[in-house]
């Protein structure tokens, strides 16, 4: 999502709610970004993202530690004809 960001540069640690609807390029939500910091994330909706193949792509971080998205509540995803994976590291 923010391709020429290094997850240094941001703290989405207190990012609670997120909605992405529509996004025709989309293919990656999370690439960089470490999801265990996302440990406040409550709901994720994906919606009508053609092109979406994997919400959180860990590979390039090959020290990743694992999470298990404690407060996660809700999670939709709809009309996502390309996605493959949910997560891509350890879970």
């Amino acid at each position: 999502m923010w391709f020429n960001d290094h997850p240094k540069d941001i703290d989405l640690g207190n990012l609670q709610i997120l909605h992405i609807i529509d996004d025709s390029c989309l293919q990656y939500i999370f690439e960089l970004y470490p999801p265990q910091k996302l440990h406040q994330l409550k709901e994720l909706i994906i919606e009508k993202c053609e092109e979406l193949d994997i919400v959180f792509c860990c590979h390039f971080n090959e020290d990743s530690t694992r999470t298990n998205f404690q407060s996660l509540s809700k999670l939709e995803l709809k009309s996502l004809p390309k996605l493959r994976k949910i997560y891509y590291g350890p879970l």
